[in-house]
């Protein structure tokens, strides 16, 4: 059976800035994409069902999609429809929030890894679908995480977190030393990403190194648990 969907969603142009909404209508049936967007610099999002796809046409000769769970059916359908591999979305050097390895907490946290593509509609797109999600109790709370260098020397470590109603003020640590200022990760009804925040200059040694999250208040307009963050991914620039 064929039916229409809406095509909607903010897109970043190349340097990262949101581009108008643009709105047209793509055909779908069950063999997948009956036809695909006019051809030219188009980035979209297509809502299929309760799916979100991301297309992007001229980056790589690959498209991005969401969320991560699209059926092997619906991969197949999208780079036959387009002659192109289907890719989720990732920020370039990201190590992301999900994968890090937990050296260690306070012993107060839960800590998990979360998908996000539920909140695309509001605040996202997350690289790879995902953050590392903590829920904290109280202030002075902390996490441990593996931040890995491919060599020695000096880096900006760049963070990419999550804001929501319930999130705590966090600050970050590089190898014990305090690194950038408070983050406040409180944010009114809906759930958003930061964008890139540069934290500064930290020394690197090559392999493992140590990147501590600890929530250091919350705002007084946060809801319950008030303590909590997200950590999307972080990179490294030299």
């Amino acid at each position: 059976m064929t039916h229409s969907d809406q095509v909607f969603g903010t897109a970043a142009g190349d340097d990262g800035a949101a581009a108008p909404t643009q709105t047209n209508r793509i055909l779908l049936d069950s063999r997948g994409l009956a036809g695909s967007p006019p051809a030219g610099r188009l980035l979209t999002f297509g809502a299929r069902g309760t799916k979100l796809l991301y297309y992007d046409r001229l980056r790589g000769g690959f498209l991005r999609s969401f969320p991560l769970s699209l059926t092997a059916a619906d991969l197949q359908a999208l780079a036959k429809a387009y002659h192109a591999e289907v890719r989720p979305f990732e920020i370039p050097g990201a190590i992301e929030g999900e994968s890090m390895k937990i050296l260690g907490t306070s012993g107060d946290v839960a800590i998990t890894p979360q998908e996000m593509t539920t909140f695309l509609g509001t605040g996202g797109p997350w690289s790879n679908g995902s953050q590392l999600f903590a829920k904290g109790v109280k202030a002075g709370d902390w996490t441990d995480l593996e931040l890995p260098a491919p060599a020695e020397g000096k880096y900006h470590v760049v963070v990419y977190l999550t804001c929501s109603w319930d999130y705590g003020i966090v600050q970050f640590y590089v190898n014990g030393a305090k690194l950038g200022q408070p983050i406040d990760g409180f944010h009114k009804d809906t759930v958003i990403t930061t964008g890139p925040i540069d934290l500064g200059e930290a020394e690197l040694k090559k392999g493992p190194n140590t990147l501590r999250v600890e929530v250091i208040g919350s705002n007084p307009n946060t809801r319950p648990p008030h303590f909590s963050w997200g950590l999307d991914c972080a990179v490294l620039n030299r």
